[in-house]
């Protein structure tokens, strides 16, 4: 299987939001709801749709999320 430049970008943007946030990977995707892990895949998702991802896309990206918890993610403000 050859690594298009879409993945390898794909790649890119998930590894740098866990890194700015201090989070590995595995925490960006998974299922927690600490704020600092909400913040970096609201970042990742919203670099993702920058890119033309749909959100069911997105949400593949970011640990399997329907796509209406990606399309939540987005419109929530912070409080």
């Amino acid at each position: 299987m050859e690594v298009t430049p879409e993945m390898e970008r794909i790649t890119r943007i998930l590894a740098e939001a866990a890194n700015d946030w201090n989070i590995t990977l595995g925490e960006l995707i998974g299922s927690g709801r600490k704020r600092e892990y909400v913040e970096a895949r609201r970042y990742a998702a919203q670099q993702l749709r920058s890119m033309g991802l749909g959100l069911k896309q997105v949400g593949h990206h970011l640990g399997g999320r329907d796509h209406a918890t990606v399309a939540n993610l987005l419109c929530r403000r912070e409080r």
